[in-house]
């Protein structure tokens, strides 16, 4: 694996400010993404530290430098329906963080620093603005970053989500107080870059996705292999757009296969408490009481989720086209890093950004298409994994923490 490039070569500012209120545990790829940036920087001239709110668990305060300053988020139940969605979670969200960033104000002196946000959204970007407007400009950072991660298109009924008009207004306030500081917009996904470029004038940067690249290397990549029969892992918490409970479908399809002993599954199966959906295709998994199904229903630390990367052979991710035709997947970053061959949906940014040979692709939301391609990746094995050494090697070499702050960086300056 060649060595990431030293940060000290780069690194323009003396702090980084990381916004991330909605960072709260291990679960999804907020604690990650924040962790990969922060380790780099270390032994830099560049401090870091990340602002989260008071849902954040001790664990992780911990482990990142950071400081609690925005106050509970506001309750989930508010996106259950239309007005609540659409109007009501707008206004609390927005109040939400511009009462954060006041205090930040307060706090900091944020003057010649960069402040960046892993995520923004509708919900945040007016607390934003109004926190840009009625702050002095000597008290404002030199440079905001902001990160747009999630589609605002329905690709699956062909049209805009009602969200869109909040971005369109949002959009052009921020060309009315660029004037105060540097407002600048990167993503991760070519597709999120043309979706926004629709509906704004806005520069939108595409950068690489940092991810704890070295997590692995005391133990090596590759995992051990028992004869005649290959690991297959779904990673992360189990969701519908996710295509957990097609994932199920097919494992249930394939237990009638002569060779399904041939085959261990290791799904992550975590926050499914409130999902009805997930429980009912969880209970559909225990109730057959596979010997080669494992759930693993318990939050996992860092160490315990890069060891069940490391547990595993395929890395399946059957993600739901409409939901990620645009959106990225941190998960096959770290696949691909990792050099696991892996499952996506066809029709994704999955399918378009994994290199040639590193996996198959299958039809949305079709469990025997699913099937049949864990039985083809299963049979050509070797020759996946062989495809993998070099070319995870080269995918490295562009998603890693290191390349994405000298990238930040030039355009936070």
């Amino acid at each position: 694996m060649k060595k990431e490039l030293s940060p000290s070569k780069f690194v323009k500012y003396d702090s980084l400010f990381m916004i991330e209120p909605e960072l709260i545990g291990y679960n999804g790829h907020l604690f990650n993404y924040a962790k990969s940036i922060s380790d780099c920087l270390i032994g830099t001239s560049t401090s870091f530290k990340i602002f989260v709110s008071k849902n954040c668990e001790r664990k992780i305060l911990k482990e990142i430098n950071s400081s609690v300053v925005f106050d509970k988020l506001p309750n989930g139940s508010i996106f259950n329906n239309f007005i609540g969605r659409f109007v009501i979670a707008v206004f609390q969200y927005n109040f939400h963080l511009y009462k954060g960033l006041r205090i930040i104000s307060k706090k900091e002196t944020l003057k010649n620093k960069l402040l960046f946000f892993g995520t923004i959204q509708h919900i945040h970007l007016f607390g934003l603005i109004a926190w840009i407007a009625l702050s002095k400009k000597n008290n404002l950072p030199k440079s905001i970053i902001l990160t747009l991660r999630l589609s605002i298109y329905r690709y699956d009924i062909n049209r805009w989500a009602a969200s869109y008009i909040w971005y369109v207004i949002a959009f052009r306030l921020i060309d009315l107080i660029k004037n105060k500081c540097k407002v600048s917009f990167i993503t991760d996904s070519n597709k999120l870059q043309e979706e926004f470029a629709k509906i704004t004038k806005i520069k939108i940067h595409l950068l690489p996705i940092p991810h704890t690249i070295n997590n692995l290397e005391n133990n090596g990549l590759d995992s051990k292999i028992a004869k005649d029969k290959l690991t297959f892992a779904s990673l992360g918490n189990a969701r519908k757009p996710k295509g957990f409970g097609i994932l199920v479908d097919a494992i249930i399809e394939l237990s009638d296969d002569v060779n399904f002993s041939k085959f261990h599954f290791l799904l992550q199966s975590n926050c499914a408490k409130n999902d009805d959906y997930i429980l009912v295709k969880i209970n559909e998994i225990k109730n057959r009481n596979f010997k080669n199904v494992e759930l693993l229903e318990k939050e996992l630390s860092e160490k315990d989720y890069y060891s069940l990367i490391q547990k595993s052979n395929v890395i399946i991710i059957p993600y739901d086209q409409s939901v990620y035709f645009a959106n990225t997947s941190g998960i096959l970053t770290e696949a691909i890093s990792y050099a696991k061959p892996i499952i996506v949906t066809e029709g994704t940014w999955m399918s378009e950004n994994m290199p040639e040979g590193v996996g198959v692709t299958f039809k949305d939301k079709n469990s025997s298409d699913l099937v049949k391609k864990m039985k083809l990746i299963a049979e050509k094995y070797s020759d996946f994994k062989s495809n993998l050494i070099q070319k995870s090697i080269t995918w490295n070499e562009y998603h890693n923490a290191t390349n994405f702050l000298k990238m930040l960086f030039q355009i936070g300056k």
